[in-house]
């Protein structure tokens, strides 16, 4: 491969820095049990998978990850408490504790030794608690250690009922991980996607999901996030991201050249070639989940999309969001600007619309623009695996952005722990850089982490 093509890329939608792709897991039946048909708001248990398809008559290649090396740990010893033990201890023995994993107890009508994930308001008090639940007595004795795992999978990434109807996906090659990068004019486009440690653990698929084309004025984003209690979100998820894509950057042909040269006229083309792209989006994975004869709603995914318009001196940038999931953008002043607005349930971890979800369709007329964008310097996309641990993003996104551009001494505050490394903006290797500082640990955010990073090059800000 020639050095220019490292650099910029194939011409072909998200195909960049093709690798040796990792072999998929051995085949087995897929999990005959489905979820319960649930309305509302649904909860979305630490992640599973990566995703699926794309137009049948035009088939996706392969993909092509290009999975980064991970200095992540096999085992890690914690202990496993109650929130009412936790809350039964001393700060004097809390600090002398290992790392400290919540695990709620079994409810009705669970069996003793179910797993259980946990529900939670992100800003949690003793008043929340039941009063019976509020006079648990403190912890007996040793607390067991809890071991993580790295599990492989057992079962085909695509079940027999959808690889039936849609051979292409079946085609397609999953990866643990995976990174990208690409030099545009005036930006560099870099990303990373890797697992969770709890669906690592739990020998779960990594349901999120990444992918991008660039054009010669338009730079399409997307990421998408899966229903972790959904059995096959992780395709829903796939497809979502590949159809924003193709159909976007298909359509920005389309528009008018008279158009391109009124600000107003360029703008309502792209809010409109965005919302259609999201609902094309949503109509293929409905699709697909009806020809394999399933329920759509096991498909369920959210879905961040971002488009940059460069034409001469134009530069114009949207977003849309179904699901939860941050969008931020830094500007020149150093000012953070929450680009989207997340469908977040009453608890962490709820959804309260997914694409496939009847309001899909109304959430993708709402398209939010900025329509000079020469002060940006920044923004980037991401799953929900890495708005939590950063939560509330708004405030949050500025301490991410400050790492990328003067690297990490130490932790955060609240963090475990964060790779020691040079800032990733200034890498010449930025995907790798971007992969390892995926790598941070928080106390209880194990979800998969998925994120696309726009950033100026060369790089204009300093802090």
């Amino acid at each position: 491969m020639s050095l220019k093509n490292w650099l910029f890329g194939s011409d072909e939608p998200g195909m960049e820095k093709p690798n040796a792709p990792m072999p998929c897991p051995p085949a087995a039946s897929a999990k005959p049990d489905q979820p319960a048909d649930t309305s509302g708001t649904v909860k979305k248990q630490e992640s599973q998978t990566d995703r699926g398809e794309a137009k049948p008559t035009e088939p996706v290649p392969p993909l092509k990850d290009n999975p980064v090396p991970l200095a992540s740990e096999d085992v890690e010893h914690t202990q496993i408490l109650t929130r009412e033990q936790i809350r039964a201890m001393s700060d004097e023995d809390r600090e002398k504790a290992k790392p400290i994993k919540f695990v709620p107890p079994p409810k009705s009508g669970v069996e003793k030794g179910t797993k259980e994930t946990e529900t939670h308001s992100r800003s949690q008090s003793g008043s929340d608690l039941k009063p019976e639940e509020q006079s648990t007595p403190k912890p007996q004795g040793t607390i067991a250690a809890a071991t993580w795992k790295i599990e492989a999978v057992n079962e085909p990434w695509v079940p027999a009922e959808v690889a039936k109807a849609f051979p292409s996906l079946a085609a397609q090659v999953y990866s643990d991980h995976e990174a990208v990068e690409r030099v545009l004019p005036g930006w560099r486009l870099i990303g990373g996607s890797r697992r969770g440690r709890k669906q690592a653990h739990d020998a779960r698929f990594r349901e999120d999901a990444m992918y991008f084309g660039v054009s010669a004025e338009i730079t399409v984003l997307s990421v998408a996030d899966g229903a972790g209690s959904c059995r096959l979100s992780r395709i829903g998820s796939h497809i979502a991201v590949r159809e924003t894509v193709y159909h976007a950057l298909s359509s920005a042909g389309s528009i008018p050249p008279e158009d391109r040269k009124d600000s107003s006229k360029l703008e309502a083309s792209l809010k409109k070639i965005l919302t259609d792209s999201v609902k094309t989006a949503r109509k293929r994975v409905i699709e697909v989940a009806e020809k394999s004869g399933l329920n759509p709603k096991e498909f369920r995914a959210t879905l961040l999309t971002v488009i940059l318009w460069r034409d001469g001196d134009t530069e114009l940038l949207l977003s849309n969001q179904v699901g939860d999931g941050a969008i931020a953008v830094i500007k020149s002043d150093q000012s953070i600007l929450k680009f989207g607005e997340s469908d977040s349930g009453a608890f962490s971890g709820e959804v309260s619309c997914f694409l496939t979800d009847t309001e899909g369709d109304a959430k993708a007329e709402i398209v939010r623009s900025i329509p000079d964008a020469h002060d940006v310097e920044a923004l980037f996309l991401c799953s929900d695996g890495i708005e939590d641990p950063f939560y509330p993003i708004d405030k949050k996104a500025a301490d991410i952005f400050r790492q990328w551009h003067t690297g990490v001494t130490e932790a955060l505050d609240g963090f475990k722990s964060q790779p020691t490394q040079e800032a990733v903006f200034h890498e010449e290797a930025a995907a790798g850089a971007l992969a390892r500082w995926l790598e941070f640990e928080k106390r209880g955010e194990n979800d998969d982490r998925t994120i696309l990073v726009l950033h100026r090059l060369p790089v204009r800000m300093k802090f």
